[in-house]
């Protein structure tokens, strides 16, 4: 059995016309769903990643008196750099995306480069317990923190995917 398509010459042409319209929406759609399903992942990513303690969180558990403490504070000039800063974990998470695909990742050369895999996939190995600023930021603020906002996040690209691939039926329509 053999099928028989008849295509006239104008046909063919509009063919092709909407061919290449739908090969360069397409490749923008898949940058726009990259975009958005890598920004999702990054908040998320962002709010389970681990932190230090701040200064005061620090205090708050000290059993250092109050004069020792306020000591201690009188001594750093307001130009000091030995005051901890937590975050640097959570502010280096970056995202990439292109048409092809999107990546949550640490730089190497970021604030958090040297010890953000020791933090994502060591946890029971050269670190055991959360920290006083990690317990105050909830308790999804832990180990394996991108993988968890992949695997959290997967409804949300599910829609993206359904929302963006009805956008580019409309216009081929």
């Amino acid at each position: 059995m053999s099928l028989d398509i008849e295509f006239h010459y104008r046909d063919l042409k509009r063919l092709e016309r909407r061919l290449i319209v739908a090969g360069k929406e397409t490749r923008a759609m898949m940058q726009r769903i990259h975009t958005r399903v890598g920004s999702r992942v990054l908040d998320r990513a962002k709010r389970y990643a681990p932190k230090s303690p701040t200064d005061a969180e620090k205090r708050s558990v000290s059993r250092a008196s109050k004069a020792q403490m306020a000591a201690a504070k009188k001594r750093r000039t307001s130009t000091a750099t030995s005051r901890t800063k937590p975050g640097a974990l959570q502010n280096s998470i970056q995202m990439r995306a292109t048409s092809m695909l999107a990546e949550v990742f640490v730089p190497t050369n970021s604030p958090a480069g040297a010890y953000a895999w020791k933090i994502h996939e060591e946890k029971g190995v050269s670190w055991e317990k959360r920290g006083i600023g990690t317990v105050k930021k909830g308790a999804q603020a832990d180990d394996k923190f991108i993988e968890r906002a992949i695997d959290d996040s997967e409804m949300e690209m599910v829609a993206i995917i359904q929302d963006e691939s009805s956008k580019i039926r409309e216009m081929l329509r």
